[in-house]
């Protein structure tokens, strides 16, 4: 199995649909900015992820930019749970640095629409970050899961610098988010999973 993954990774182009073999690859050099507040009535909790380019399938390649955000909010007034999620890649986005590189630097800005269990919402969002730091720091895993006939391995691998600088998300149901604090970072990424029908 290792020897079929790697030789995926290193030349896609190999396998066809009627190979039964998926692969998906994530190539990210952007940036992600986790969030969290909450006032009197609710606690609100955000990630925002943009990239250079999004996820490719051998099937249905693409390589363009994408900026994703997931919502989640708590209103204990209400007693009502919200979350939701979409993405887009029509916004606004800049990350100067080589293709396979660390951005030093990230601005986006832009709107998308989100689904959502009370109907569809609109969010806001815009970054502005910079790197604090030269020391890269890399996470990498690899799993492998055999089930009901089909095994998935995957790899993963993201190095990441953190950053300072600004972040901001409203809401077109909800208004400003009380979002008191934010993680963020620039971060190049790379993922591969690789479907096998046994």
């Amino acid at each position: 199995m290792k020897t079929l993954l790697a030789a995926v990774v290193l030349a896609p182009t190999a396998f066809s649909a009627n190979a039964g073999t998926e692969q998906f690859a994530f190539s990210s050099g952007g940036a992600s900015a986790n969030g969290f507040g909450e006032d009197s009535c609710q606690f609100v909790f955000v990630e925002i992820n943009v990239a250079r380019s999004g996820i490719h399938n051998l099937n249905n390649p693409s390589s363009s930019g994408f900026a994703q955000i997931s919502l989640q909010l708590m209103n204990f007034c209400t007693n009502t749970f919200v979350f939701e999620g979409g993405s887009t890649s029509n916004f606004q986005f800049s990350a100067p640095g080589a293709p396979d590189s660390i951005p030093k630097s990230v601005q986006a800005s832009g709107t998308m629409t989100t689904s959502c269990c009370f109907g569809p919402d609109t969010l806001t969002f815009s970054l502005n970050l910079q790197a604090v730091s030269s020391t890269t720091i890399e996470q990498q895993t690899t799993s492998k899961q055999t089930s009901f006939g089909v095994t998935t391995e995957e790899h993963f691998d993201n190095n990441i610098l953190f950053t300072t600088g600004t972040v901001s998300v409203t809401s077109a149901n909800y208004g400003t988010l009380p979002i008191s604090s934010w993680q963020t970072q620039v971060n190049d990424q790379h993922s591969h999973s690789l479907t096998i029908s046994n």
